[in-house]
């Protein structure tokens, strides 16, 4: 079986404007040190989800049934 690996130094922080704090952050791969930035958990989450071949994961499979 194949092993695939990759690893990214992630940065979050939120910034403020306007009477509430936006979210942040960014993802550098430390080979190439190529930086990706995102400005909501979800396209985060979306692009993780897509880099590890698992976009069609379903995320209620980690949270569970009961909940």
């Amino acid at each position: 079986m194949e092993t695939l690996y990759q690893s990214f130094l992630l940065r979050i922080w939120n910034k403020a404007s306007q009477n509430h704090l936006d979210w942040h952050a960014s993802l550098e791969d430390p080979s190439t040190h190529n930086i990706k930035t995102f400005n909501n958990p979800e396209a985060l989450f979306t692009y993780l989800l897509e880099v590890s071949n698992l976009d069609q994961f379903d995320i209620n499979q980690i949270k569970g049934d009961d909940e």
